[in-house]
C-alpha cells in the first residue's frame, strides 16, 4: 500500500510487517490481544436491504454498536469499514448473508 506523507513531497510506503490478512468470518468474536491499538479494515459485500454492523467492547461478547451501515431495498452493495480496536478489546462484524471480500489488520 502506498500513501502520501504530507511531511515529505515523496510518496511513503509503510512497512508491510505490521499488516495481516486473517481469514476472519462475520458474526464471530475476535480480540485484540496486543498491547497496542489495532486498525481493522474490512470490505463486505452486503445483500439488498441488509445491514453491516461493527460491535466493540471490553467483554468477550461485544454488544456496543460502533458502526452500522445498510444497503437499500433491491440494491446490493459493497461497504468498506475502518475502525480502531483498543488493546485487549473484543470486536465483531455482522451482516446476514454478507460476504467478506477483504479483511486487513494493522498493528
Amino acid at each position: 500500500m502506498t500513501v502520501f506523507n504530507p511531511a515529505s513531497p515523496a510518496i511513503y510506503t509503510p512497512p508491510t510487517n505490521n499488516v495481516s490478512y486473517p481469514a476472519n468470518a462475520l458474526a464471530t468474536d475476535y480480540r485484540n490481544n496486543t498491547a497496542a491499538p489495532r486498525m481493522v479494515i474490512v470490505s463486505v459485500q452486503v445483500p439488498a436491504a441488509a445491514q453491516l454492523t461493527v460491535y466493540m467492547d471490553t467483554t468477550s461478547t461485544p454488544t456496543t454498536l460502533h458502526i452500522a451501515c445498510g444497503s437499500v431495498a433491491g440494491l446490493a452493495t459493497i461497504f468498506n469499514v475502518c475502525f480502531v480496536v483498543p488493546s485487549m478489546w473484543y470486536y465483531k462484524l455482522t451482516c446476514p448473508a454478507g460476504t467478506v471480500s477483504k479483511w486487513a489488520e494493522y498493528s
